[in-house]
């Protein structure tokens, strides 16, 4: 979809869930579901979590969608309720690690530019490397290269700080340099 049509396509549906149109928010979810699946699937790596997070995160934010402030950015919003509820999720129960015949066996349900570029056993290494860091680190690393958003947009979907983001981001890439053995 063009960029133009899709932002204005979601500024007519926050217009009308401001209004209090509840049906029109199934647009928000239609624009925005496959980006924060990705990005719950990134920092879980598990399917059905990742699932329930992002469900969990758009009911939240139609609960809150009052305290949505148009003038700011709706993906930095939405992605900010979900690495939330990520983290709770991960305090509350650790989030599962990639067993190896899992992750070699089962094609993964997301499939970005960075995955096409790597070879099965490099994405192998790679996703049980992922796993191994904080969630918080994880949030940065996902949010940063797959997401693609620059270290300020991290800052913003987050909350920290962007120095905050800086060296949790840089701790996660020494992390996965560690265990990947350089090839970073």
């Amino acid at each position: 979809m063009d960029e133009a049509l899709q932002l204005s396509l979601e500024r007519q549906a926050v217009d009308k869930c401001r209004a209090g149109d509840k049906d029109e928010f199934h647009v928000i979810v239609s624009l925005h579901s496959t980006a924060m699946f990705r990005t719950a699937y990134g920092i879980t790596g598990d399917y059905s979590l990742a699932e329930d997070a992002v469900q969990d995160a758009f009911v939240r934010a139609w609960k809150k969608f009052n305290q949505f402030q148009p003038s700011t950015n709706l993906r930095n919003w939405l992605t900010r309720i979900l690495v939330n509820r990520v983290i709770d999720m991960s305090r509350r129960k650790q989030l599962p690690t990639v067993d190896i015949t899992e992750a070699t066996n089962k094609p993964s349900p997301v499939r970005g530019p960075e995955e096409l570029l790597l070879s099965l056993d490099d994405r192998h290494r790679l996703d049980v490397a992922l796993r191994t860091l904080s969630a918080e680190q994880r949030v940065v690393v996902v949010l940063r290269y797959y997401e693609q958003m620059t270290v300020p947009e991290v800052a913003l979907a987050t909350g920290w700080r962007e120095g905050t983001v800086k060296s949790r981001l840089s701790r996660a890439m020494t992390t996965l340099r560690d265990t990947i053995g350089g090839a970073l």
